[in-house]
């Protein structure tokens, strides 16, 4: 049975980081130092820090007018942070490389790789 609280929050946090995304502003404002600090994608993989991205994030959902609650914000945490960094590797990079990022949260594959 799927839990409809779940799926409204996932959908809530699709869609506030859809908004974000098609923003672009908070990359395209620090892309100079983004770039210059990841040169390339696999140090943006393994070293990217989500903590000053996810707080830009509250602020911007504060401005759209989205109430901050602390306990699904906690139970969603992990899911943001790599949605985030996974929109924020599409814009410095390229689409595909959304998809190394997201594929973090499918645990199928994640395990499916663990065996090969």
């Amino acid at each position: 049975m799927i839990d409809k609280p779940i799926v409204s929050r996932a959908r809530s946090i699709i869609e506030l980081s859809r908004r974000c995304a098609d923003k672009s502003e908070p990359v395209n404002k620090n892309r100079d130092n983004l770039e210059k600090k990841y040169s390339n994608f696999e140090k943006y993989k393994t070293s990217f820090n989500t903590k000053n991205a996810l707080q830009e994030l509250i602020e911007f959902a504060k401005d759209e007018g989205i109430n901050f609650n602390e306990k699904q914000y906690n139970e969603s945490k992990k899911t943001i942070e790599v949605r985030l960094k996974a929109n924020i590797a599409q814009d410095l990079y390229d689409y595909k490389k959304f998809y190394e990022i997201i594929n973090e949260l499918n645990i199928t594959l994640q395990n499916s790789l663990e065996i090969i």
